[in-house]
């Protein structure tokens, strides 16, 4: 048995509270602390779930808020200490954040737009849906033009490159169709809304998580 309706309504006019605190929070202890108490509303949502309990969904959401929680109290949790295999960490969220932008450039120009319009055009809304660096930086568009075309010459991470590949050549990925046959406005118009799309996905899930930009690459 699920948690009610009712129950499910108060989480959703709880959650809406702390997503207008997140936003408005000025640094990251802040949008953590927050975090941490929406992880822990979670549980206590699906702890009312004879179902969820038996799937072993509570101690899932668990171990990621004990490990959060300690490390917001300055602790440095064993769960969180992954040295990278390498001489710095590769497969990080910051890289598909970037395969992410040269994957919105790829379905404008794969359906007809020249790459630099297009590029502006990825750039403009990118700061439409406020997609930034960790500082805050607004993404320029020789920057997305310049992750394009690394991950096209197999330049990048070992998991950049497996996660480019599988948007090229899966036909079950979303917009794929748009690489497909001759261009069209139809098609560049699809590509258009495929572009906003993928910004507001990342706006919503990592709204900073773009590659440090320096602002000697702001103009």
């Amino acid at each position: 048995m699920m948690p009610s309706p009712e129950r499910f309504s108060r989480v959703i006019a709880w959650a809406t509270e702390a997503s207008k605190a997140f936003n408005a929070a000025e640094d990251d202890k802040a949008r953590l602390k927050l975090t941490i108490a929406t992880w822990e509303e979670a549980i206590s949502y699906f702890a009312s779930s004879p179902e969820a309990r038996a799937a072993g969904l509570i101690r899932l959401l668990g171990f990621g808020e004990k490990a959060l929680f300690n490390a917001s109290r300055g602790a440095k949790p064993p769960e969180l200490n992954h040295p990278p295999e390498t001489s710095r960490p590769t497969g990080t969220t910051r890289e598909f954040v970037q395969i992410e932008f040269a994957w919105a450039l790829e379905l404008l120009v794969r359906s007809g737009w020249g790459t630099e319009r297009a590029a502006r055009f990825v750039a403009e809304e990118a700061r439409k849906a406020r997609v930034t660096d960790p500082n805050g930086l607004a993404i320029p568009w020789k920057n997305i033009d310049q992750w394009r075309k690394d991950l096209r010459r197999n330049r990048g991470s070992a998991e950049m490159l497996r996660g480019w590949k599988d948007l090229l050549e899966n036909p079950a990925v979303p917009y794929a169709w748009l690489l497909r046959g001759p261009r069209s406005d139809p098609k560049r118009s699809s590509a258009e809304q495929a572009v906003r799309v993928i910004l507001r996905s990342l706006a919503d899930t990592d709204p900073r998580g773009a590659p440090t930009i320096h602002r000697r690459q702001q103009s």
